[in-house]
This record gives structure tokens, C-alpha cells and sequence, in this order.
């Protein structure tokens, strides 16, 4: 499966990064698909140039505060891109910075936003993913800090994706 275009990306830091990292890495090995590495897409499929994207997104990273976002539970779904993930709470500050993100680049409306992070992708059977789900439980962090926002070349197949750009999030806690 092949995506397209750029995408914007928050980066779990530390040890959740780590207990992610080797879930994913883990279930692709077992299920014989594609690794990547944990991330919250923030937007996907940006078709503008390169260099657009990341002074939009180096805007945007620095109009944002470091985030604490906390985990629900693990669902399963048709999409490649989304054949297992672990939901992540809707907080109103991460609402607020993909809306923001969304007006940088010109865009309105859309599907709604349904954070999460990506265990496996894959076109797997039903049966296949409601056992991977079972299998995963709550073997994942229950928060996790994000600090950065990673601009990724997500053109083509995921073993050809790319960082474009690590911007860190102003951190506004010590003001």
C-alpha cells in the first residue's frame, strides 16, 4: 500500500516511544508487515512542495505547547493505515492544534479527527486483527509526552518514508 504526499506527525517521547517502538516492531515482524516508526498523524497527504510544508509546519510547531496525551483501548479496522491502533483522548489542546494545522494549510472541514497511534498496518482478516487486539490488551503506556512535530515524506510505500524535518514544540510550561 502506497500514501502520498507529506504528513504531519507527533512524536511519543522516552520510554513510551521505546514500549511502542518495540510493540510495532514486534507485531510486524509476527504478522509480516511493514514496521514505522510510533507516531499521531496530525495531517496526512499534504501535496504541496517540500519546503512549503515545513516553514508552514516550523509556524506551527512554535504556536504549540509540549503535549501530555493519554490512551483509551485498542481497536481494529479495515484501513491499511489503521489495521490496529490505540486510541489517544481527545484533549481539547490537541483538538485545538490540529485545527490550527488545518487552517495553516488551507483545509476546512473534512472527516473528523479520530486521534490514535498506529500498532499495524496491514489488510489482515477480521478474525486476525480482533485476536491481535486481545493479544495487545494494555501492553501499551497509558500517556505519553510529545514534544516535537516530525514533518515525514510519506510518498510511496512506508519503507520508503522519510523525516523532512524535527521541529520541537515551544514548551510554555515554564513561562
Amino acid at each position: 500500500m502506497e500514501a502520498t504526499g507529506f504528513s504531519l506527525w507527533l512524536m511519543p517521547e522516552g520510554e513510551a516511544f521505546t514500549r511502542f517502538d518495540e510493540l510495532i516492531s514486534r507485531l510486524a515482524s509476527r504478522h509480516a508487515t511493514p514496521a514505522f516508526l510510533p507516531h499521531l498523524t496530525l495531517l496526512g497527504g499534504l501535496a504541496a512542495p517540500e519546503p512549503v510544508v515545513v516553514a508552514l509546519s516550523a509556524r506551527l510547531a512554535q504556536s504549540a505547547s509540549c503535549l501530555r496525551l493519554e490512551t483509551a483501548d485498542v481497536v481494529h479496522s479495515d484501513a491499511y493505515f489503521r489495521a490496529v491502533v490505540v486510541r489517544v483522548k481527545p484533549v481539547p489542546e490537541l483538538i485545538d492544534f490540529r485545527a490550527r494545522a488545518l487552517a495553516a494549510v488551507g483545509l476546512e472541514g473534512g472527516p473528523a479527527f479520530e486521534p490514535h497511534l498506529s500498532l499495524l498496518y496491514g489488510q489482515l482478516e477480521v478474525g486476525q486483527r480482533e485476536t491481535i487486539v486481545k493479544e495487545v490488551g494494555r501492553d501499551f503506556p497509558d500517556a505519553f509526552d510529545v514534544r516535537r512535530l516530525d514533518v515525514y515524506s510519506t510518498a510511496g510505500t512506508v519503507d520508503r518514508w522519510s523525516r523532512a524535518a524535527r521541529l520541537p514544540l515551544a514548551d510554555r510550561r515554564s513561562s
